[in-house]
């Protein structure tokens, strides 16, 4: 019978946990930050993707949309 590896979120979260306080305690601060910068992404703290905000002619145009209108202003 073949044993699957017992590995989880929480397994995963310990073990960083664990790693970043040794990284710390060694005073390995490069390794320590990316522990706690793998946390914090999994807690959503940092986003990972780029948002383009909306510039004035988008807000004109959904405007115009949710009114009814087609297209741009004329």
């Amino acid at each position: 019978m073949t044993r699957k590896p017992s590995i989880t979120p929480d397994k995963i979260v310990r073990d960083l946990e664990a790693l970043r306080m040794a990284a710390m305690e060694a005073g390995a601060y490069a390794p320590a930050l990316r522990a706690a910068e793998l946390l914090g992404r999994h807690l959503g703290m940092w986003q990972t993707e780029i948002v383009r905000e909306r510039t004035l002619e988008d807000l004109v145009n959904e405007s115009f949309k949710a009114a009814g209108e087609i297209g741009k202003i004329p």
